[in-house]
């Protein structure tokens, strides 16, 4: 069986007029927000089970997504902010009823996250470079995660499927 990771980078955060973890989203973040749900819906990506950093711009970056599914399973998560990539993952193999998972984020979580589980012998197109060379904010990248189970989750074991930046989206329905 495999499993599916969406690894969603919060959108653009406003200028750090308040402390960090407070920051909202600037006009264009809440747009592009909007444009990554709206996609997620379209490719159908629903997910099963959302974890999601307790920050303010990751939780706004999520209501986008709520809008659409709001009876989507949510657990915030502090540990998400600023978390470490063994930390994720112990997040991660917490969820074994999930098929579909999706964590909001940050960076360097989201990329470091991406370069762990990325099995590197296995062939990938120019998609996985894309993605490792810039980690923008609203990004989406897609894995098929090699596990029968997240608590079986490890190094390798993931291949990206899809990496979606908010600027190559076309914005179908008006904000």
């Amino acid at each position: 069986m495999t499993l599916s990771l969406l690894l969603l980078r919060h959108a653009k955060a406003a200028d750090a007029a308040t402390k960090d973890h407070e920051r909202a989203l600037a006009p264009r973040g809440q747009s592009d927000s909007k444009k990554v749900a709206r996609f997620m819906a379209a490719s159908d990506l629903k997910p099963d089970i959302v974890l999601c950093s307790t920050a303010k711009r990751a939780r706004l970056t999520l209501d986008a997504i709520l809008s659409i599914w709001p009876d989507l399973p949510v657990s915030y998560e502090d540990g998400l902010y600023l978390a470490a990539t063994a930390d994720v993952i112990a997040h991660l193999r917490q969820v074994d009823q999930a098929q579909r998972v999706l964590i909001v984020g940050h960076n360097p979580t989201m990329e470091d996250l991406l370069r762990h589980l990325i099995d590197r012998q296995r062939p990938q197109d120019s998609t996985l470079a894309d993605a490792l060379s810039k980690y923008p904010a609203g990004a989406l990248a897609e894995l098929s995660i090699d596990v029968e189970r997240w608590s079986m989750l490890d190094a390798s074991c993931g291949q990206l499927t899809g990496f979606t930046r908010p600027r190559t989206l076309i914005d179908l329905v008006t904000d």
